[in-house]
C-alpha cells in the first residue's frame, strides 16, 4: 500500500487546501494505470514541519510502500514522480523546487505487516 509523505507544504496552506492537495495525489497516482491501484490503497499524510523557515519555498514528496512488481518499471516510477511534481508545482507555484522521490517495497526482501480492522456500518 503506497504512502505519500509532504514536507514543506507552505505553513498558510488550509485544511480544504491539504484535503484537495491530497485528492489530487492519490488520483494521480491511481491514475498511472501500470499501478493497477485503487483510491482505498493510497495513504497521504503532511508530517508537521518544524522548522517554519522556508516552508513553502522546497516541497518533497515521498511515495513509498510501493510493492514491488516486473511492470512498476523505472520509467513507470519516473513518469509518477513527474506528473506528482507538476501537478504541485500547479497548486504551490511559489514553490522555487519540488522533488518526488518514488521508492519501491519488495516484500520478499522486506518485512511488512498489516493489520485492517473491518470498517462498522
Amino acid at each position: 500500500m503506497p504512502v505519500i509523505m509532504v514536507y514543506g507544504v507552505p505553513e498558510n496552506t488550509t485544511q480544504m487546501e491539504l484535503e484537495q492537495f491530497a485528492t489530487t495525489l492519490v488520483t494521480t497516482i491511481v491514475g498511472v494505470e501500470e499501478l493497477r491501484l485503487t483510491p482505498k490503497l493510497v495513504s497521504v499524510f503532511f508530517p508537521p514541519d518544524r522548522l517554519k523557515a522556508g516552508l513553502g519555498g522546497e516541497i518533497i514528496v515521498f511515495v513509498e510502500g510501493l510493492f514491488y512488481a516486473l511492470d512498476r518499471t523505472h520509467s513507470v516510477k519516473e513518469q509518477l514522480a513527474c506528473l506528482i511534481v507538476d501537478k504541485t508545482c500547479k497548486l504551490f507555484p511559489c514553490a522555487t523546487m519540488v522533488e518526488c522521490f518514488v521508492r519501491t517495497f519488495c516484500q520478499e526482501e522486506e518485512g511488512c505487516w498489516g493489520h485492517h480492522p473491518p470498517r462498522l456500518a
